[in-house]
């Protein structure tokens, strides 16, 4: 009888490139993988960045008294008011912003800001308190920041 070295080394060289296509799909299923949670993890975190930015923004030329931003605030408890604000391109867009007047269980005048920021299909919304302290009238009030959350 005749040994087949020449089909038995053929036959376990190609076992062989088999196995190591497989370890090497797995291997880029696994980087595709982590690629993917790693772009969808980044976008969120940029469209929370964005949220937060636009809403430190309003807080902040609120408390300076800024006319453009105090105009907003509405007149009378249970009113919301809609902003429009237009970011560039790369920091996402702004699909909400309001501003709600309430009065907290204390009896003093509450502002809610509301954003709502969208960048490559993620969400973020945050909102910010703000607190009304009389200055010299009763309508006459300065906003300060209560808590972001």
């Amino acid at each position: 009888m005749q040994k087949n070295t020449k089909g038995s080394a053929l036959i376990w060289a190609i076992a062989v490139i088999m196995m190591l296509m497989v370890v090497f799909i797995g291997v880029l299923s696994l980087s595709h993988t982590y690629y993917s949670r790693s772009y969808s993890l980044n976008s969120r975190r940029q469209a929370e960045l964005s949220a937060q930015s636009v809403l430190t923004d309003m807080v902040s030329r609120i408390e300076s008294r800024n006319i453009k931003y105090t105009q907003f605030i509405p007149a009378h408890d249970g009113e919301r008011e809609t902003l429009q604000i237009e970011l560039p391109a790369e920091m996402g867009s702004v699909e909400h912003a309001s501003i709600l007047r309430t009065q907290d269980g204390e009896g003093r005048q509450k502002i809610i800001l509301e954003v709502q920021c969208t960048y490559s299909a993620q969400t973020a919304c945050m909102k910010a308190d703000m607190i009304g302290t009389n200055i010299n009238t009763s309508t006459d009030l300065k906003w300060q920041l209560q808590r972001y959350y």
